[in-house]
């Protein structure tokens, strides 16, 4: 079961990276995991902390931070669509 529950939040978090990706913004590392840490414009992170919970880590620049995201169990295809969905606009 507990193995289930793992793939499930990879899966998404997979499914969380391809979109980001496609969007154009860079990651700090590859990850495989449901963990990914992504570089985001101030700006964006700004405008999603109005809807999302997540973490900056650290600030690159006065322009650019490290993001957070961590995916779950609970996690659903519907939730990753709507903050890419966010992301791109």
């Amino acid at each position: 079961m507990f193995f289930d529950l793992a793939k499930h939040a990879n899966a998404m978090a997979a499914k969380l990276t391809q979109g980001i990706k496609k969007l154009g913004y860079e990651f700090l590392v590859p990850s495989t995991t449901n963990l990914i840490f992504v570089i985001f414009p101030n700006k964006v992170i700004q405008k999603l902390k109005k809807k999302y919970a997540f973490r900056v880590e650290k600030k690159l620049d006065n322009e650019t931070s490290i993001v957070r995201l961590v995916t779950s169990w609970s996690t659903t295809q519907k939730a990753v669509n709507e903050f890419l969905h966010d992301l791109k606009g």
